[in-house]
C-alpha cells in the first residue's frame, strides 16, 4: 500500500486507525502523486493520521485542503441543491394522500453516516423482514425529468420500485431500503405507494458535521460534503424536506427519529407494523394537508 496508486487503500487504512506509525511513509507517497485526485485522497488520508496521533492543528489544516481540492474537482454548486430542494417542496403541495395500506417498504432516510450501519446490523436475520443499503432504484425511477414529475408519473414510479426490488424483497413481508439520500426522491414514493413508510434519522449539525468532512465519497452525489457550510445548509433543507413530508403524509407514515437513539432497528420494526416499540420517534400532527 506504500506506492502512490494505491491512495485508496491509503485512506481505507487511515480511516481504520491503522497507519498511526506510518505517517512517514504517506508523506513520501503524497510527494511522489500528481496532482489531481489521486493526491487528494492522500490528503485525507494523511489527515486522518494526524487527527489519530493528537496533531490537531495539521490535521484539519489537511482535511481543509483536502475538502477544498476535491469539492473543485467535482465542480459542486450548491445553487444546485437549493434549486433542487425548492422544486421537491413545490412537489409536496401538488402531490396526492392515498389512503395508507398495510406497511411492505420502509425507506430509512438521513444524512450519509448517520444511524444506517446500526439500523442494518440490528435488522440482520430479523423474521419478515430484509433491509439493504445503497440502493440506486427509487432515484432511478424518479429523478431524471424530475421537474416535469406530476401525479400522472406515479403510477410508473411505483412500479418501477416494486420491480427493481422484487429479489431483493425475497419472501419478507418488509423491505427496509436504508439509502441515506433516498429523502430526496421520498415525497414522489410516499404518493405512489400506499404500502411506503419513511423513518427520518437526524441529528444535530455539529455532530454529523465532522464525520462527513472526513470522508471522502465516490462521485459528485454528495458534493455538499465537502464544506462545514454546505453541511449545515443541506441538513437544514433534508429536515426541513422531512417535516414538510410528515405533515402532508402524516405521522403514521413517517417519523423523524434521533439518529443517536439506541433502538433504532426496534424504532423501524414498529414502522414496518412488526413492533410497538415506537418510543424514540418525533411524532407531529397526522395532518393530510399541505405544508405552509
Amino acid at each position: 500500500a506504500r506506492a502512490p496508486n494505491a491512495a485508496g487503500a491509503w485512506l481505507h487504512l487511515a480511516q481504520a486507525g491503522a497507519l498511526q506509525d506510518e505517517a512517514e511513509a504517506l508523506d513520501a507517497a503524497r510527494s511522489r502523486a500528481p496532482s489531481g485526485a489521486l493526491r487528494t485522497t492522500l490528503e485525507f488520508a494523511r489527515a486522518h493520521v494526524a487527527l489519530e496521533r493528537g496533531e490537531a492543528e495539521l490535521g484539519f489544516a489537511l482535511l481543509d485542503a483536502a475538502n477544498a481540492a476535491h469539492r473543485a474537482q467535482i465542480s459542486y454548486d450548491p445553487a444546485g441543491d437549493v434549486a433542487l430542494f425548492a422544486t421537491l417542496r413545490a412537489a409536496i403541495d401538488l402531490l396526492p394522500v392515498p389512503e395508507p395500506s398495510a406497511p411492505a417498504t420502509v425507506f430509512v432516510t438521513g444524512l450519509p453516516g448517520i444511524g444506517m450501519p446500526e439500523v442494518a446490523r440490528g435488522l440482520a436475520g430479523r423474521k419478515d423482514i430484509t433491509a439493504c443499503a445503497d440502493l440506486s432504484v427509487l432515484r432511478n425511477a424518479v429523478s431524471p425529468g424530475l421537474e416535469q414529475l406530476g401525479p400522472d408519473a406515479l403510477p410508473r414510479i411505483a412500479a418501477e420500485y416494486r420491480h427493481g426490488t422484487r429479489r431483493l424483497r425475497g419472501s419478507a413481508r418488509v423491505l427496509v431500503d436504508a439509502t441515506p439520500l433516498n429523502l430526496r426522491w421520498v415525497p414522489f414514493a410516499l404518493a405512489a405507494m400506499p404500502e411506503a413508510r419513511v423513518v427520518h434519522l437526524r441529528r444535530p449539525v455539529p455532530a454529523l458535521a465532522m464525520p462527513l468532512y472526513r470522508a471522502q465519497f465516490e462521485g459528485a452525489e454528495n458534493g455538499f460534503a465537502y464544506d462545514l457550510q454546505d453541511i449545515k445548509s443541506y441538513a437544514t433543507m433534508a429536515d426541513d424536506l422531512m417535516t414538510r413530508c410528515q405533515t402532508r403524509w402524516g405521522a403514521d407514515r413517517v417519523m423523524i427519529a434521533d439518529a443517536a437513539a439506541p433502538d433504532l432497528p426496534e424504532l423501524v420494526m414498529g414502522c414496518a407494523g412488526l413492533s410497538d416499540k415506537m418510543s424514540r420517534a418525533e411524532p407531529r400532527a397526522r395532518t393530510r394537508t399541505s405544508a405552509a
